[in-house]
Protein backbone atom coordinates (compact mmCIF):
# COMPACT_ATOMS: atom_id res chain seq x y z
CA UNK A 1 0.00 0.00 0.00
CA UNK A 2 1.52 3.10 -1.30
CA UNK A 3 2.07 5.97 1.23
CA UNK A 4 -1.27 8.09 0.58
CA UNK A 5 -3.38 5.17 0.67
CA UNK A 6 -1.88 4.00 3.96
CA UNK A 7 -2.88 8.03 5.57
CA UNK A 8 -6.44 7.23 3.86
CA UNK A 9 -6.51 3.60 5.55
CA UNK A 10 -5.47 5.69 8.80
CA UNK A 11 -8.06 8.46 8.38
CA UNK A 12 -10.78 5.94 8.05
CA UNK A 13 -10.02 3.93 11.21
CA UNK A 14 -10.35 7.07 12.96
CA UNK A 15 -13.65 7.97 11.21
CA UNK A 16 -15.01 4.80 12.17
CA UNK A 17 -13.89 4.36 15.81
CA UNK A 18 -15.41 8.46 15.70
CA UNK A 19 -18.59 7.68 14.44
CA UNK A 20 -18.46 4.17 16.25
CA UNK A 21 -18.17 6.57 19.73
CA UNK A 22 -20.80 9.14 18.26
CA UNK A 23 -23.31 6.27 17.94
CA UNK A 24 -23.35 5.64 21.09
CA UNK A 25 -24.08 9.12 22.75
CA UNK A 26 -27.32 10.24 23.53
CA UNK A 27 -28.48 12.49 20.72
CA UNK A 28 -25.26 11.98 18.89
CA UNK A 29 -26.77 9.69 16.03
CA UNK A 30 -26.74 12.50 13.30
CA UNK A 31 -23.25 13.12 14.07
CA UNK A 32 -22.53 9.44 13.98
CA UNK A 33 -24.25 9.02 10.98
CA UNK A 34 -22.41 12.11 9.16
CA UNK A 35 -18.72 10.89 10.40
CA UNK A 36 -19.35 7.21 8.93
CA UNK A 37 -20.79 8.13 5.32
CA UNK A 38 -17.23 10.33 5.48
CA UNK A 39 -15.57 7.01 6.88
CA UNK A 40 -17.32 5.03 3.82
CA UNK A 41 -16.99 8.41 0.81
CA UNK A 42 -13.15 8.21 1.97
CA UNK A 43 -12.26 4.19 1.70
CA UNK A 44 -14.86 3.89 -1.39
CA UNK A 45 -13.08 6.28 -3.57
CA UNK A 46 -11.04 5.73 -6.04
CA UNK A 47 -8.36 3.49 -5.68
CA UNK A 48 -10.63 2.36 -3.66
CA UNK A 49 -8.55 0.85 -0.03
CA UNK A 50 -7.80 -2.82 -0.11
CA UNK A 51 -10.45 -5.62 1.47
CA UNK A 52 -11.99 -5.74 4.00
CA UNK A 53 -11.90 -1.21 4.80
CA UNK A 54 -14.57 0.10 2.39
CA UNK A 55 -16.89 -3.20 3.42
CA UNK A 56 -16.55 -2.19 7.12
CA UNK A 57 -16.82 1.34 6.38
CA UNK A 58 -20.36 0.28 4.60
CA UNK A 59 -20.90 -2.08 7.03
CA UNK A 60 -21.30 0.50 9.92
CA UNK A 61 -22.95 3.53 8.22
CA UNK A 62 -25.50 0.60 6.36
CA UNK A 63 -26.30 -0.36 10.56
CA UNK A 64 -26.64 2.78 11.71
CA UNK A 65 -28.84 4.01 9.04
CA UNK A 66 -31.40 1.28 9.70
CA UNK A 67 -31.16 2.21 13.57
CA UNK A 68 -32.23 5.74 12.47
CA UNK A 69 -35.76 4.47 11.21
CA UNK A 70 -35.32 4.67 7.74
CA UNK A 71 -38.53 6.73 6.10
CA UNK A 72 -39.61 4.95 2.88
CA UNK A 73 -38.88 2.04 0.37
CA UNK A 74 -36.26 4.10 -1.59
CA UNK A 75 -33.35 4.42 1.60
CA UNK A 76 -34.19 1.18 2.12
CA UNK A 77 -32.95 -0.32 -0.90
CA UNK A 78 -29.77 2.41 -0.45
CA UNK A 79 -29.55 0.83 2.85
CA UNK A 80 -30.18 -2.75 1.63
CA UNK A 81 -26.99 -1.75 -1.15
CA UNK A 82 -24.37 -1.00 1.43
CA UNK A 83 -25.10 -4.18 3.25
CA UNK A 84 -24.89 -6.41 -0.28
CA UNK A 85 -21.04 -4.28 -0.88
CA UNK A 86 -20.75 -5.09 3.04
CA UNK A 87 -21.31 -9.04 2.50
CA UNK A 88 -18.49 -8.93 -0.66
CA UNK A 89 -15.89 -8.79 2.08
CA UNK A 90 -15.86 -12.80 3.95
CA UNK A 91 -15.08 -11.65 6.95
CA UNK A 92 -18.42 -9.90 6.93
CA UNK A 93 -20.72 -12.76 5.56
CA UNK A 94 -22.31 -13.16 8.98
CA UNK A 95 -24.04 -9.65 8.35
CA UNK A 96 -26.19 -10.78 5.87
CA UNK A 97 -29.26 -10.79 8.39
CA UNK A 98 -29.78 -7.14 7.78
CA UNK A 99 -30.44 -7.97 4.17
CA UNK A 100 -33.35 -10.55 5.19
CA UNK A 101 -34.34 -8.80 7.31
CA UNK A 102 -34.89 -5.74 4.82
CA UNK A 103 -35.70 -8.04 2.14
CA UNK A 104 -38.98 -10.05 4.14
CA UNK A 105 -40.48 -6.51 5.02
CA UNK A 106 -39.85 -6.36 8.69
CA UNK A 107 -38.52 -3.28 8.47
CA UNK A 108 -41.18 -2.01 6.43
CA UNK A 109 -43.71 -2.95 8.33
CA UNK A 110 -42.09 -1.51 11.62
CA UNK A 111 -41.78 1.51 10.16
CA UNK A 112 -45.87 1.49 9.41
CA UNK A 113 -46.20 1.51 12.98
CA UNK A 114 -44.62 5.11 13.41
Amino acid sequence: MDHASEQRRVKVHELLAEGTSAKLQRFRTSDALDVLKRAYDLATKEPKLPRPIPQLAAYRYAQLRLRSNPQDEEELKKIDELFAYAARATSLNAFTGYRLSIASGECRRSMRSF
